[in-house]
């Protein structure tokens, strides 16, 4: 930037010219010395710490006259009395010298470090999708120094406080059983159920993933305690967190002082996520690595749902509409998903300092530390996450009961995880499940893989603003939690009560026409079946079954 500085026209006048007699011609005047100028020094990016502040340029200068003279020396003629002498006065700083240069030196500088900070915010505020996924953004990839930031945000507070207590009286009174599985694990003993209609099912992940998500289940006394987790940021911590979440809360839970003595279940599930977070905290590297769960307590009369992240219990209702109670299902969420769309979650990340920001190339917000690039969190609840905890995330859970005799006797729950809610809508998964299924089980891998499919296609954009190889988890568990459990497991082949598809009738109301199976309505030529049915003809058929 270079400063434009308006000069007198008397300082543009040439030679001074005097007529014989000594007098100054009229529209002539003297001419002025030429001052030596300072030799501009080269200007730079960074800012010297030799060079003048911008203040102390701009501060109030020595006003000095210089007079304006003609020439000296033997050739210049003789003025006389009534030269007129024209002053100007210079700005100079209080060493002497002009310091026009130094202060176009100091803007310059001012303005490239200002464009410099602006290109880092714009920066951060475009998300590069080969670090990112859905909720999270991976930190071996986005090459963030983990140790510097863990010397910024941990103190060792966290780890530091000893654990809370525990009582093993519940544990030792009655037989304490539990067990839990993963995508490509062996399954043979995890077919304990407890008396209940339950099943659960995985997506094999590709091989250069490591699988992400867990389930659980376990019994002592009256209670049975289910769960599903689903780990996310790095991928070898995330699938050490989840083993560890799925063996240590069921433990947690039945060996709390408010369970054991107080009979308190709802003071008891946030007593055991606090004791599992503090314990993963020591046992496993979950500094920028977190867990999201979902847990469901069923006792004699209650069900207890439990979660801290985004996977969701939804309950599954027959339609009580005339005609649609055997086919179609209502979904009633039993959970929030923990995002920053939550009025109460955005104001506590906000409260502890954290940065919301929507990057270009996404289409969410994400929790940043601040003037960084991670965790690009675009969830505030799970166990796990010790670096994020001081901008506001928590793993504390939220709790909702419902009555057991309330429940209609062919509804059912669906634990899921993150990518199913992601992939299908509430509706949808409860009717995809519906009562097609035979086994609980066979619904939930049924449901997993249509999820895997629909994530997979590369014509949808469900992995429009993540990396192309981003994995997903598609995990899910389906148990009935009526009290009548023989009408849920149904009485002649010892399965769910299911009913076979319904029938796809093409044609008027009340007439006699072809009844098929919906394989043979969707072919290729049922525009042309539909013409003739309308215009009151059979369309062609090897062999039509009439009612």
């Amino acid at each position: 930037m270079t400063a434009i500085i308006s000069k007198p026209s008397l300082a543009m006048s040439g030679a001074l010219s005097l007529s014989p007699s000594g007098e100054t011609p009229r529209g002539s005047l003297p001419a002025r010395r030429s001052p030596k100028s300072p030799k501009k020094p080269n200007s730079g990016v960074s800012r010297p710490d030799d060079v003048t502040s911008l203040a102390s340029m701009t501060m109030k200068r020595k006003g000095t006259a210089s007079e304006i003279a003609r020439p000296g020396g033997n050739d210049a003629p003789d003025a006389g009395e009534n030269l007129v002498v024209a002053k100007v006065k210079s700005l100079t700083t209080p060493s002497g010298e002009t310091g026009i240069s130094k202060k176009e030196e100091a803007l310059e500088q001012i303005m490239c470090a200002e464009a410099y900070a602006g290109f880092e915010r714009m920066a951060r505020h475009q998300l590069n999708r080969n670090t990112a996924n859905r909720t999270a953004v991976d930190p071996t990839k986005a090459g963030v120094d983990m140790d510097a930031l863990a010397h910024l945000y941990l103190d060792g507070s966290d780890v530091a406080e000893p654990d809370s207590d525990s009582d093993d009286e519940m544990t030792m009174k009655y037989n304490f059983t539990q067990w839990n599985a993963g995508a490509g694990e062996d399954l043979l003993n995890c077919n304990t159920t407890y008396g209940l209609n339950m099943g659960f099912g995985f997506t094999i992940p590709s091989e250069l993933q490591v699988p992400q998500d867990r389930v659980f289940s376990s019994r002592c006394g009256t209670y049975t305690l289910m769960g599903i987790i689903n780990s996310h940021g790095v991928q070898d911590a995330g699938w050490e967190l989840a083993n560890f979440i799925a063996k240590e809360l069921p433990s947690a839970f039945f060996k709390s002082p408010w369970l054991t003595q107080e009979d308190d279940p709802v003071t008891a599930l946030s007593h055991a996520f606090d004791r599992t977070h503090r314990k993963a905290s020591k046992a496993v590297d979950c500094r920028l690595t977190g867990s999201c769960c979902t847990v469901l307590l069923l006792g004699e009369e209650e069900v207890f749902i439990a979660h801290v992240g985004n996977c969701r219990a939804v309950l599954a209702v027959p339609d009580p509409n005339m005609n649609a109670q055997k086919y179609h299902f209502i979904p009633v969420p039993l959970t929030v998903d923990h995002k920053l769309s939550v009025r109460a979650e955005f104001d506590r990340v906000l409260e502890y300092g954290g940065e919301i920001r929507r990057c270009v190339n996404d289409n969410v917000h994400r929790l940043f530390f601040k003037d960084g690039y991670v965790p690009g969190l675009t969830l505030t609840r799970g166990i796990g996450h010790r670096m994020a905890h001081p901008i506001g995330v928590s793993h504390i859970p939220s709790i909702q009961v419902l009555q057991r005799s309330e429940l209609h006797k062919d509804a059912f729950i669906v634990l899921g995880s993150g990518g199913i809610w992601n992939a299908m809508s509430e509706r949808g998964v409860v009717n995809w499940v519906g009562q097609h299924f035979a086994d609980p089980r066979e619904a939930a891998e049924s449901l997993g893989n249509e999820c895997k499919r629909r994530w997979e296609d590369p014509s949808s954009r469900l992995k429009a603003f993540v990396q192309e190889a981003a994995g997903e988890s598609f995990s899910s568990m389906i148990v009935y939690p009526g009290l009548d459990q023989s009408a849920a497991r149904g009485l002649e082949n010892g399965g769910p009560a299911t009913h076979a598809p319904r029938q796809f009738q093409l044609g008027p109301h009340g007439t006699k026409v072809a009844r098929r199976e919906w394989k043979d309505v969707s072919k290729a030529n049922w525009k042309q079946d539909l013409a003739c049915i309308m215009n009151g003809s059979r369309p062609t058929r090897e062999k039509d079954n009439i009612d």
